[in-house]
């Protein structure tokens, strides 16, 4: 019994915060459309799109899924919740980030230098300045979408 209950406390302490992972993980998952987009004090409507799939993140000019995307990582249990993501290849850089769900709303602050430490995209006065996104999920999009296969 003293041993089944020490394999429990050991399972459960591994998992950590993996059902939170998971949760905000799968809400993540489908595309968002791009309803704001703020670097500064300058308002964008360069951004269409917003995709997660898997662990990629994807940013559209046009509506449609590009090519190459950002690998993320999240942590829900931080606050506010953390997202970092990565470039791959030549010249990889990477994202700073957090991230809050309000309501069908998921609000995306990042910086290239520094992680945020709200949702306020004047905080820094100077370059980089934060980009904040505002995104609604897509009608029709299913929540566990799955990445697609053999897309060009």
């Amino acid at each position: 019994m003293k041993c089944t209950a020490l394999i429990v406390l050991i399972y459960v302490g591994l998992l950590g915060d993996d059902p939170k992972i998971q949760a905000d993980q799968d809400r993540l998952q489908g595309e968002w459309n791009v309803v704001a987009c703020q670097i500064g004090s300058r308002e964008s409507d360069g951004a269409k799109l917003a995709i997660f799939e898997g662990d990629q993140f994807f940013l559209s000019t046009d509506g449609e899924r590009p090519k190459v995307g950002l690998t993320f990582k999240i942590d829900p249990a931080a606050t506010p919740r953390t997202i970092d993501m990565d470039t791959k290849g030549a010249n990889p850089w990477h994202l700073f980030g957090v991230y809050k769900f309000e309501e069908d709303r998921l609000i995306l602050c990042y910086n290239t230098r520094q992680r945020p430490t709200d949702f306020n995209p004047k905080a820094r006065v100077q370059e980089p300045y934060n980009c904040v996104f505002t995104l609604e999920k897509k009608a029709g999009a299913r929540p566990d979408a799955s990445p697609p296969r053999d897309r060009p």
